[in-house]
């Protein structure tokens, strides 16, 4: 094990291929990823203003990530390099990233440096004052301007106890009568009415979690845990922290293009709808992404709610139609007429539902390979469904058809056909559709003479004819 003493306070010690920073002899913090300025291609600090500054816009940063083994050494005295430095120059907070400068001048303080008591709020005043944003975000969502006396926030222009921020041109946060309200273009959206963030959207490392929705079900809210996996929580906190988590949480979301897995759906959806609406193109991007993976996934509950707001009228429609399978299990009387624009759809699965009747615009979804209307109430099919040429799978077992339509002998791709339970009593021409291969009639006690003669034929003809009824021998 290599140890390097930078001062009384801190000391560095290389520990199972990892530099880990020491502060009184407790651990502080694992050196994740070495961030140095060159200085054979910078004359003074005034060039780039700060590391923050420098690791998005200057070509005289170097960062350093060793992975073979030969360079944790080598790692090791870079931190020792950097550190010591940056205690040469009174630990002025331009010469680390904010992440570790902040946090490490502020135990030095706690643990009573004198040099660093002198200097902590300065370097809040005066990282403040530069006007780098991302800064000030990390400032603000860190709380670091709590430690400020009313008169320097004053000389920052900034007020002692803030109670809006504006996460975007979009989005501004309010606290109102204790309450975190969501505004958009404007317009009340929600109250926010439980703590649901990111407790550092600066770190967010999800690991195997992959997303707050996740850890909501599986880790059931458990604080500590939460915590320690992905740095999420809920809990009873005072009106003002909330605010700032609120803030946190929706302004990592809105850097991050609105990522779902950064807040809670029940939250993020909602609020991408009505982005949307309001013209934030970078919503309605996202807002079509994760409408396609709700419309394709088995579980997709909402859907028909989706349709009935018109949602689709607000996204981009032609990738929507790119979605090829949707299941709606919602024991719906009606399906929305919109689902007929998605014209790429190969599988629709509507059982279950409570379906008297299926539009004619069925016609639309040409390219339907699988459809399942089993387990509804239909009565009657329209004649339009014999347009759906590509159509190799049909169910509609256990409805209530008395009759199909003539058109369904023009469906020349059926290969299975599945009318069990109904009350059938008569039968279009199916001995037309040389591609069916198995069709399934049980339960169908009322299917008259022609009907009955017509199975007999299609029997001959090699298809899989299942059929609990009493046929006459020929």
């Amino acid at each position: 094990m290599k140890e390097f003493k930078l001062n009384e306070y801190i000391k560095l010690k290389l520990e199972d291929k990892t530099t880990n920073i020491y502060v009184k002899n407790v651990l502080f913090n694992q050196c994740k990823s070495l961030l140095f300025i060159t200085t054979d291609k910078i004359r003074n600090l005034d060039e780039i203003r700060s590391i923050d500054e420098a690791t998005e816009n200057s070509p005289v940063l170097t960062q350093i990530r060793y992975r073979e083994p030969k360079y944790y050494e080598s790692e090791f005295w870079g931190y020792c390099s950097n550190l010591q430095v940056w205690i040469e120059n009174d630990y002025d907070t331009r010469l680390l990233h904010r992440t570790i400068a902040f946090p490490l001048l502020k135990k030095l303080t706690d643990v009573g440096d004198p040099k660093a008591r002198k200097v902590f709020k300065e370097e809040i005043i005066k990282r403040f004052a530069i006007g780098y944003e991302p800064v000030r975000k990390f400032l603000r969502f860190e709380r670091y301007l709590n430690y400020l006396e009313k008169e320097e926030l004053k000389s920052l222009n900034i007020k002692p106890f803030l109670d809006e921020f504006r996460v975007n041109k979009y989005i501004i946060l309010k606290l109102e009568k204790g309450i975190s309200n969501i505004y958009i273009d404007g317009v009340l959206f929600n109250q926010c009415k439980s703590l649901l963030f990111n407790t550092n959207p600066y770190k967010v490392n999800f690991g195997d979690i992959d997303s707050i929705d996740q850890v909501a079900q599986e880790l059931g809210w458990t604080e500590k845990e939460g915590q320690e996996r992905m740095g999420y929580y809920i809990q009873d906190v005072s009106a003002d922290d909330e605010f700032w988590g609120y803030s946190s949480s929706l302004q990592a979301w809105a850097e991050d293009n609105y990522n779902p897995r950064l807040i809670h759906s029940t939250l993020a959806f909602p609020m991408l709808i009505s982005l949307t609406k309001a013209g934030d193109r970078i919503a309605r991007k996202a807002l079509t992404e994760d409408v396609k993976k709700r419309f394709s996934r088995i579980n997709n509950s909402g859907v028909i709610h989706l349709l009935n707001e018109g949602i689709l009228e607000h996204i981009n429609i032609e990738e929507i139609k790119k979605i090829s399978f949707t299941r709606i299990y919602e024991d719906s009387l009606s399906i929305p007429e919109s689902i007929y624009t998605l014209t790429s759809l190969q599988n629709l699965f509507l059982m279950d539902n409570k379906l008297t009747t299926l539009s004619k615009s069925i016609c639309k979804l040409t390219s339907l390979k699988k459809l399942n209307l089993s387990w509804n109430k239909l009565e009657n099919l329209p004649e339009s469904i014999g347009n759906l040429s590509s159509l190799e799978t049909l169910n509609l077992a256990c409805n209530k058809l008395v009759s199909l339509p003539e058109s369904m002998s023009n469906l020349t791709s059926l290969r299975n056909l599945d009318l069990t339970g109904n009350r059938l009593m008569s039968l279009p021409d199916l001995t037309s559709i040389t591609s069916l291969e198995e069709l399934n009639l049980i339960n169908n006690f009322k299917l008259d003479l022609k009907a009955r003669s017509m199975i007999r034929q299609m029997k001959r003809d090699g298809v899989n004819v299942s059929s609990n009824i009493k046929m006459e021998a020929n």
